[in-house]
């Protein structure tokens, strides 16, 4: 696409699902990981799909064997765009769509560009971009540009398992299985041109701030289009495991309810605090940095932007840390079976 060459992984077979629409899956990886990614799903989906479907996951440009972006400027829109001229690289019109992390925010982007090509879609561990408060706009943008991480990865390993061993703990959900991590590891290293050792393939460029941040109203206008049937996973030590306030189950109708209740009564305890008598300039830096008003914050956008997916059934494992497609690729794989099934009748 446009000069940059995107590696890929199929398992299936790709020509007979040429004819069935509702057979052809795109597995979209997370940041800084790789087609790797969906190793172990990929083959236990395709043994609850019906016969001849087929699964083609990629490395996302600046990531495992994909080429990285000439500019060194990546774009949310770019990584849109390059699924659906994979869709169209092979053949497909209508595809569904199974994504983790990063590769959810894309998919859900994707499904709202192209309703009418989206069939279905799995999201794991993921509900929109993160997005940027549109008063620090400019300040992010003067970071993007002036402090873009520049020239190669420097940190080499003596082999891959002390590279697996370092992946394994640069996780957002708790340790990675070492196992797991080396998957990882064997797509998305490679060895230093003099042969001391070797060093991680992905752009470092991908590790500077975002120029392309959206505003929080533009993330649930994206979500809002989102029409296709939509599961989302989620697991209860995974990237939210901190977010289960009253121990209340992730998006459920309690965990709603004491959400908004808390966040409303902290929205009144803010307006009470503009009458305290200490100086305003002093009171509200104060009340803007306090964790608790902070995570509130963050709660209230979660709810809100789950109120937008209208078309989402949320599945919930017990397990499986933010990596579940790698730590427990059977149950992930039963979620999406049922509801598949569901979907049918």
């Amino acid at each position: 696409r446009n000069g940059t060459t995107l590696a890929v992984r199929i398992w299936g077979d790709e020509e007979l699902a040429e004819t069935e629409p509702d057979r052809r899956w795109i597995a979209v990886h997370g940041f800084l990981d790789n087609a790797a990614s969906y190793d172990r799903l990929a083959p236990s989906l395709l043994e609850r799909l019906p016969a001849s479907s087929c699964i083609v996951a990629f490395d996302q440009a600046g990531h495992g064997l994909s080429d990285r972006r000439a500019s060194g400027v990546y774009y949310g829109a770019d990584w849109a765009s390059d699924v659906i001229q994979l869709a169209d690289s092979l053949g497909w019109e209508k595809f569904s769509i199974v994504s983790h992390s990063l590769g959810g925010m894309v998919s859900y982007t994707v499904a709202a560009i192209v309703p009418d090509r989206v069939l279905k879609l799995v999201v794991i561990e993921a509900i929109g971009f993160f997005s940027q408060d549109s008063t620090g706009q400019l300040q992010q943008l003067r970071r993007a540009v002036t402090q873009r991480p520049k020239g190669q990865n420097i940190q080499k390993y003596d082999n891959l398992e002390a590279a697996s061993a370092r992946r394994a703990e640069m996780n957002m959900g708790g340790k990675l299985p070492i196992d797991a991590a080396r998957l990882l590891v064997q797509r998305g290293t490679q060895m230093a041109p003099d042969g001391s050792g070797y060093m991680w393939s992905t752009d470092p460029a991908l590790l500077g701030a975002w120029r392309d941040a959206p505003s929080e109203e533009f993330v649930k206008e994206i979500l809002s289009g989102v029409c296709c049937p939509t599961l989302l996973i989620v697991a209860e030590d995974g990237i939210w495991r901190k977010a289960r306030l009253g121990g209340q189950q992730l998006f459920s109708l309690p965990w709603s309810i004491l959400v908004s209740v808390t966040f409303m009564a902290g929205m009144l305890w803010h307006f009470c605090t503009s009458f305290s008598p200490y100086p305003k300039g002093e009171v509200e830096p104060m009340l803007k940095g306090a964790p608790f008003i902070r995570q509130l914050e963050f709660l209230w956008k979660l709810m809100t932007r789950r109120w937008r997916l209208r078309t989402t059934k949320v599945h919930h494992l017990k397990s499986g840390g933010h990596h579940p497609q790698l730590t427990v690729p059977n149950k992930v794989a039963d979620a999406v079976s049922l509801w598949l099934s569901q979907q049918s009748r």
